[in-house]
């Protein structure tokens, strides 16, 4: 023990092994947690962020194929639509000369849809009032 110059005795601890908190040196203390580190918060966004990309582009897959889908349903349609010297191939009994003269007045009038729409019967009368010819 010492002898400050104040008097006062300054020596060992009163128990010998006990840190200032009451605790004995020789107790184990719990672990803590490990504070996260930079790198852990920096993964755990960078896999957030990969994961919002994969999502993203998941649905614009989805998009993108039913654009597709529907540009190709679309094309058929007017493939069908003006198709107008195909309808004018299954009506019988019209010379050559007639299919060509209704395919440029059906064209000339940008009736396309509608003739295409017309029952053969209805297509077959209509070609021979439009262009004054009588049926056979």
């Amino acid at each position: 023990m010492v002898d400050d110059a104040d008097g006062i005795t300054i020596g060992a601890p009163e128990h010998v092994g006990w840190s200032s908190f009451g605790r004995s040196t020789s107790e184990k203390l719990p672990q803590r947690k490990k504070a996260r580190t930079n790198e852990f918060n920096s993964n755990s966004a960078f896999d957030e962020g990969n994961s919002m990309i994969e999502i993203g582009n998941q649905i614009f897959g989805m998009i993108q194929k039913r654009w597709e889908k529907e540009a190709e349903d679309n094309k058929e349609a007017e493939d069908k639509a003006n198709n107008v010297w195909d309808a004018i191939k299954e009506i019988p009994d019209l010379d050559e000369d007639l299919r060509y003269e209704a395919m440029t007045l059906v064209h000339s009038l940008g009736i396309k849809s509608g003739f295409v729409n017309m029952s053969i019967a209805e297509r077959n009368g209509w070609i021979q009032r439009s262009l004054r010819k009588p049926k056979s």
